[in-house]
């Protein structure tokens, strides 16, 4: 009882915006014995802080080990190097390092099924983090001693090998070891200058060898989730950033996903697929639309991209491998985040067509306590953040109904003492113009 009380004094957390992060605060108080008592959590909505919690060893810019949270961070090096034109998704491992693997099965598999975990390569060890090779020669040794579990492309198996020989092309390419390549492309234009390589040094270990800080790999995911830039420069293409949201296994059996079947945090009650670095966690089964990613480690680090609310969010611990003692604390993290942001939106709109002049009549429910909405309008369906940067912005102002110019679709968002939540919910704050009878 005396342990429990004095991990209870050691905990902070504060609300730093307009939501009410009351379950979120609980939960990861009531977590806090399977985390070991030391975490550090953050989460952003458009970029802006509306919640930290931490507690114990582990602070915001403690450098801890990531695991398999380094896939998501080294995502974006091989995007930007597709992004240069110095990659091709489709290029095979035969083709990308012919003396290693050409004329063998394992050089079959594309630097996309490598990414995507459905290449199918295994082999007698992890070579991928054994700190006693550096990357050419660990990739040597996937090539020389791995075979096919299955055909590539045909499967969900998660396994970091094929990641680790698309690196060997990368630097090859650039002409640049993978950690300088890392910090150049990607690293320092977030801003991520405690974050290395160096877990399994001489080995990168690309899937898996990356020390960060919760603030570092917080700055990723805002970089990804303000469409690929930072400031003024881009680090990754609009297109880049629509691959990490993109679910590469959809319908595809699972050889192996370290996730279980269910769980009751599951958003629509699915397990994961595989994006590109990327865990698709929320697929909207009515749009298709992928919603949300995750990246997640083995020492129980999450990092969760919600495109949808504009929320981001990182979850650092230090659990023992392969646990899953943090996986309830992540899941219902992000459960309690997308709780908190759609309590304060706009909800009801409805759009009635052939107002004065052709306009369009829209009425809606301003969000409790907002100072006002703004309404957007859009030729092209609003079913996230990034939707709502095309579109053109029709009205601004606290009434709760407004005539505006004619669109097939629109959003109202809510003005929350100078914070716009821009929170999306299909069917609730975004409707279509009804087709003219």
């Amino acid at each position: 009882m005396l342990l429990h009380l004095a991990t209870l004094l050691l905990t902070t957390s504060a609300p730093q915006g307009p939501f009410d992060f009351t379950a979120a605060e609980r939960l990861l108080q009531g977590e806090l014995k399977q985390l070991q008592g030391d975490v550090a959590v953050l989460v952003h909505q458009d970029g802006h802080e509306v919640f930290r919690f931490q507690a114990g060893a582990i602070d915001f810019d403690t450098q801890v080990r990531m695991a398999s949270l380094t896939k998501t961070i080294s995502a974006g090096v091989i995007l930007s190097m597709v992004d240069a034109g110095e990659l091709e998704l489709d290029t095979t491992l035969g083709q990308g390092l012919p003396l290693l693997f050409r004329g063998k099965d394992v050089g079959e598999p594309t630097v996309l099924d490598c990414w995507a975990m459905r290449h199918g390569i295994t082999a007698p060890q992890a070579y991928e983090h054994l700190a006693f090779f550096g990357l050419g020669a660990s990739v040597a040794m996937i090539g020389s001693k791995g075979t096919l579990d299955f055909r590539p492309g045909s499967h969900l198996g998660y396994d970091g090998k094929g990641m680790q020989a698309t690196a060997l092309i990368a630097e090859k390419r650039s002409g640049l070891a993978w950690g300088d390549l890392a910090r150049e492309r990607v690293l320092a234009p977030c801003g991520m200058t405690t974050t290395d390589y160096l877990q399994f040094d001489p080995n990168p270990a690309v899937a898996g060898g990356l020390r960060s800080t919760a603030e570092e790999v917080l700055a990723y995911a805002d970089m990804v989730l303000a469409g690929g830039v930072v400031g003024a420069e881009r680090v990754l293409s609009e297109a880049s950033v629509e691959r990490l949201f993109t679910n590469h296994t959809s319908g595809l059996p699972v050889h192996f996903t370290p996730f279980p079947k269910s769980h009751p945090s599951y958003p629509y009650g699915t397990p994961p697929d595989y994006g590109f670095g990327t865990w698709v966690l929320a697929q909207n089964p009515g749009s298709g639309h992928v919603e949300e990613v995750v990246g997640a480690g083995a020492w129980g680090s999450y990092v969760w991209l919600d495109r949808r609310r504009g929320l981001t969010a990182v979850m650092i611990v230090d659990v023992p491998a392969g646990s899953k003692r943090s996986i309830d604390a992540a899941l219902g993290l992000a459960a309690a985040a997308r709780a908190a942001v759609q309590a304060r939106q706009a909800t009801a709109l409805t759009a009635k067509a052939g107002g004065t002049a052709g306009a369009t009549e829209l009425t809606w429910k301003p969000a409790p306590g907002s100072s006002g909405s703004r309404v957007y309008g859009s030729s092209e369906p609003l079913l996230d953040l990034f939707d709502l940067r095309a579109a053109s912005l029709c009205y601004e102002g606290d009434a709760a109904s407004a005539s505006v110019a004619s669109f097939p679709h629109y959003a109202v968002l809510s003005d929350l003492g100078g914070h716009e939540n821009t929170a999306l919910i299909p069917g609730v704050n975004t409707t279509a113009v009804p087709t003219p009878r």
